[in-house]
């Protein structure tokens, strides 16, 4: 869904895949399993830290009253 590609944005291996195509899944699940313990957590404190300021209540709400208040 496109709601990820910020997310997801710049984040190697890639996390997003297509939609019916399971293949595209389970290759995102291989190429997490390769990485290394201290990879796999930077890419977890990289996601932690973009839901945090891009994704909260707070920015949600901030992004609806910019809408309002216009």
């Amino acid at each position: 869904h496109v709601a990820f590609d910020t997310l997801f944005d710049g984040i190697e291996p890639p996390l997003a895949f297509e939609r019916g195509r399971p293949a595209t899944v389970a290759d995102r699940i291989v190429a997490l399993a390769e990485l290394g313990d201290d990879e796999r957590q930077a890419i977890g404190e990289t996601l932690r830290e973009r839901v945090s300021t891009q994704h909260s209540v707070e920015t949600w709400a901030d992004a609806i009253l910019r809408l309002v208040v216009r």
